[in-house]
């Protein structure tokens, strides 16, 4: 399991490599209220239905505050088959203090 920074991360996003997937695992309502552009939503009590789509790829995981990026990595890494976990333990509060760009509803 990797720790990626919203630095890091925004330059991925530019530049993703090819078995990156992106993944927010905020409430749907959170997501669709305001995200960053290239992630997909897949809420974490979800995460679990959705090992095969991330089996080989790149996982990049993203929240509101850190603390449901712990708990997807985890069950990632208990069960999926995924290459790799990258997780931002800053989240959408520090990217918005930060002046990145969003995507708004």
């Amino acid at each position: 399991m990797k720790i990626i920074s919203i630095e890091d991360l925004e330059k991925r996003l530019k530049n993703p490599e090819q078995d990156d997937v992106f993944i927010d695992v905020r409430d749907e309502y959170e997501f669709d209220e305001e995200r960053l552009e290239g992630f997909e939503n897949i809420p974490l009590d979800e995460i679990s239905h959705h090992l095969d789509a991330f089996k080989g790829k790149n996982v990049i995981l993203f929240c509101r505050s850190g603390g449901r990026v712990e708990v997807a990595a985890s069950l990632l890494e208990r069960k999926g088959e995924q290459k790799e976990i990258w997780k931002c333990l800053e989240s959408m509060i520090d990217w918005k203090r930060a002046n990145k760009p969003t995507v708004k509803k």
